[in-house]
């Protein structure tokens, strides 16, 4: 699974992280602006890393719509993230946030290790609370920054490799986009099949 956190600008970084069943590392930190240049790396990283469109999930709030739409346009059917809608578990968590962000703690509950990097350290000030309506919430970024929290972009970006549950069939949220993208690319993969 690949994680990509993108920067908002300011002390904001640009995150992507890897997962696999055993341990999550953080693959690149940049500060790089550039929705085109975001987009390439992401796609050199999956390839490099062998990830498919369908285990990449890029945070698509502020400037990351961006450069989920030009992975689109490419035809490349990346997962786009928007921490507030609704969770799949409506009953226990407040947002998708809080579900992944959960995911990735039971993950570690149960063995899955971090790559040897201080920044993993914040995950220890992240706090959640039980919402009035007793859905499981994760402190927003908001709350964050007033607790003094203000690196939480290589987190975001371990938690968006939770995005889908961690079956090896994952259970995928795109957007009608990318679900036309996955079917022309079927389709055309079909057609180089009958030429050869």
């Amino acid at each position: 699974r690949l994680g990509f956190d993108v920067s908002a600008g300011g002390t904001c970084w640009n995150v992507w992280t890897l997962r696999d069943d055993l341990l999550l590392s953080i693959l690149r930190k940049d500060h790089d602006k550039s929705t085109m240049g975001a987009c390439g790396r992401t796609v050199s990283l999956m390839e490099e890393n062998e990830v498919q469109p369908i285990h990449v999930n890029i945070d698509k709030t502020g400037v990351g719509v961006g450069v989920v739409h030009r992975c689109w346009e490419q035809k490349i059917g990346v997962n786009g993230f928007i921490a507030g809608e609704n969770a799949d578990n409506k009953e226990r968590f407040f947002n998708r946030r809080a579900e992944c962000y959960w995911r990735f703690r039971e993950w570690i509950l149960k063995g899955g290790a971090l790559s040897d990097d201080s920044e993993w350290d914040v995950l220890s000030e992240i706090k959640w609370k039980i919402h009035s309506d007793k859905v499981i919430q994760i402190m927003s970024k908001e709350e964050m920054r007033k607790d003094g929290i203000t690196e939480f972009d290589v987190p975001d970006a371990g938690m968006l490799t939770f995005a889908n549950p961690s079956s090896e069939k994952p259970t995928v949220r795109m957007s009608l986009e990318a679900l036309q993208l996955e079917k022309e690319i079927k389709q055309r993969n079909r057609g180089a099949l009958d030429d050869i």
